[in-house]
C-alpha cells in the first residue's frame, strides 16, 4: 500500500467520517445523555479507522479479485505520457512522501506523549490505592484532596476530608454511585476511553465523544444510586456540590479524570439530570440509530476497501499505452497454466506479438535488473520510485543495462520466447508494488 493510499484509507476518510457522525449526533439528539447511545456513536466513529487499519495490517488475509480485462489489440494512435509529466509526478510523489513522513512522526509523538501521561495517571491511581486506609464500611480512605472513584480491583476510594464534610446519607449515596460504576465495569471502560484519547489525540470529534461517554456513564450511575430513594435527589445534588468545592482544581470525580481535565460543566449537567432525569432512548430509537449510521457507513467503507484493494492510486507509474502493440492472450489472476495445465496465479499479463517487436518502458525509471532467468527468460526490471517496479520478460534481446536511466516509451528490448514455459513470442508484463504483483490494468490511464 502506497503512502497516499494509506493516508486516505486510515487518515483522511476516517476523519471525515467522524465529522459526519458528530454532525448526525448533534442533529439527532443534541442534549441526550443516554449511556448506550453515546457508546453507539463512539463505536460508529471508530468503524472507519478499524476498516482502514484492517486493510493496512492484514491485506494478505483478504481475498481480492483481479479486474477483468478484455482481449484487446493496442491501437497505434494511443499516446505515450511525456517524460516531463512522469518526472513531475515523481517529484510531487517525493514531496508527498516527505510530508506524510513528517505527519507520521508528529502523530507518533502525540501518541507517545498521551501514553506517557496515561501511564503517569495509572501510577498515581495505583499509588493512591496502596497508600489508603480501609474504613469500617470497606471504602479506601486517602489523605489527598480527591473525590470518590472506583478502582479496577473493585474498591471505592474517597478522601478523609470529604468524608468529614458529608453526612452519613450523602456518603452512602456517593458510595452507591461508585458501586454502580464497579457493577457496570466502568473502571475498565474508562481506561479504554483514555487509550482512545491517546490514539485519536488529533481528532477533536472522537475526544469529544469519549467525554460524552464518560459523562453519560456518570449520569447513569447517578440514577442508579437514586433508584431506591428518588426523594433524595436534592441531598445527592448537594453532595456533588460539596465534592466539587472540596476538589476544586484537583478533581477526580471518576477514574478517567486522572487522565483528562475536570469540567464544572460535567457537574452541572449531572445535577440537571439528577433533578430532572430524562429517560434513556427507546429500543426502537436505538435500532433506528444503528440502522441509519450503518447505511451512512456503507459507502464510506466501500471507498476505503476500493482504494486499499486497487493499490494504484499513488503508484509512481501511470500508463497511457502498453509496452507493445499486441494481443492480450492471458490476463492477471487465476488461470490454468498453458503448459502444465494446473491451476496457477498469473502475476502479470501476456501480450502476443511478432518476434523482434520493440518493447518500450511503461514509465521513466532506473533499470535494476537485466539478465537471463530460466522461468522468465531474458528479463528487465525498471524501478519507477514509490516502490513500483515494472517487469518485462520473455524478451528476445535486452537493450539496456543495470543502473541505466530510461525514459517513458524508450525501447528496452524486443519480444521473444526465451523462457522455459514460453509457447510463442510474447511479452510477459508485470507491475510490482513493494514486491507484490498488481494487476497492470489498474495502471492504464487510456
Amino acid at each position: 500500500m502506497q503512502l497516499l493510499e494509506t493516508f486516505l484509507v486510515i487518515g483522511l476518510i476516517p476523519s471525515v467520517w467522524t465529522i459526519i457522525v458528530a454532525a448526525v449526533r448533534s442533529f439527532a439528539s443534541p442534549t441526550a445523555r443516554d449511556d448506550l447511545s453515546e457508546k453507539i456513536y463512539l463505536g460508529a466513529m471508530l468503524v472507519a479507522p478499524v476498516i482502514g487499519a484492517t486493510w493496512l495490517l492484514v491485506p494478505a488475509s483478504v481475498p481480492t479479485s483481479p479486474l477483468p480485462l478484455p482481449e484487446w489489440v493496442h491501437e497505434a494512435t494511443a499516446t505515450i505520457m511525456p517524460t516531463e509529466t512522469v518526472a513531475t509526478g515523481n517529484s510531487a510523489g517525493l514531496k508527498f512522501d516527505f510530508v506524510f513522513s513528517c505527519l507520521l512522526i508528529v502523530y507518533v509523538a502525540g501518541v507517545a506523549t498521551g501514553l506517557l501521561k496515561l501511564m503517569r495517571g495509572f501510577a498515581r491511581l495505583f499509588r493512591l490505592e496502596r497508600e489508603c486506609n480501609t474504613s469500617e464500611s470497606g471504602m479506601l480512605v486517602s489523605q489527598e484532596p480527591i473525590s470518590a472513584f472506583a478502582t479496577l480491583s473493585g474498591k471505592v476510594v474517597v478522601s478523609a476530608a470529604l468524608l468529614k464534610s458529608l453526612s452519613t446519607v450523602e456518603i452512602s449515596l456517593i458510595e452507591q454511585h461508585e458501586r454502580a460504576h464497579i457493577g457496570r465495569r466502568d473502571p475498565l471502560w474508562f481506561y479504554v476511553l483514555a487509550a482512545l484519547d491517546c490514539l485519536f489525540w488529533f481528532n477533536p470529534f472522537v475526544r469529544h465523544q469519549t467525554e460524552r461517554c464518560r459523562l453519560a456513564a456518570e449520569i447513569a450511575c447517578d440514577l442508579a444510586a437514586l433508584k431506591a430513594a428518588p426523594e433524595m435527589r436534592g441531598v445527592y445534588a448537594r453532595s456533588l456540590v460539596s465534592a466539587l468545592k472540596h476538589t476544586a482544581g484537583n478533581a477526580l470525580h471518576c477514574v478517567p479524570a486522572a487522565f483528562s481535565k475536570p469540567s464544572k460543566g460535567d457537574y452541572r449537567m449531572r445535577m440537571v439530570e439528577i433533578m430532572r432525569p430524562s429517560g434513556p432512548l427507546s429500543k426502537s430509537a436505538r435500532t433506528q440509530l444503528i440502522a441509519g449510521l450503518s447505511l451512512l457507513m456503507i459507502p464510506v467503507g466501500l471507498v476505503q476497501v476500493a482504494i486499499a484493494e486497487t493499490g494504484a492510486i499513488t503508484a509512481g507509474l501511470s500508463m497511457t499505452a502498453w509496452p507493445i502493440e499486441g494481443k492480450l492472450t492471458s490476463q492477471f489472476g487465476e488461470r490454468t497454466h498453458p503448459v502444465t495445465k494446473k491451476p496457477t496465479f498469473h502475476n502479470g499479463i501476456d501480450l502476443a506479438a511478432a518476434k523482434g517487436t520493440p518493447v518500450k518502458a511503461a514509465g521513466a525509471g532506473i533499470v535494476v535488473r537485466a539478465e537471463f532467468d530460466e522461468g522468465y527468460g531474458n528479463v528487465v526490471d525498471v524501478d519507477h520510485g514509490s516502490d513500483v517496479v515494472t517487469r518485462y520478460s520473455q524478451l528476445d534481446t535486452i537493450g539496456v543495462s543495470v543502473g541505466e536511466s530510461v525514459d517513458t516509451a524508450q525501447v528496452i528490448g524486443t519480444v521473444g520466447a526465451s523462457g522455459k514455459y514460453a509457447t510463442g513470442p510474447h511479452l510477459h508484463f508485470e507491475v510490482l508494488e513493494s514486491g507484490k504483483a498488481k494487476d497492470p490494468a489498474d495502471y492504464f490511464k487510456g
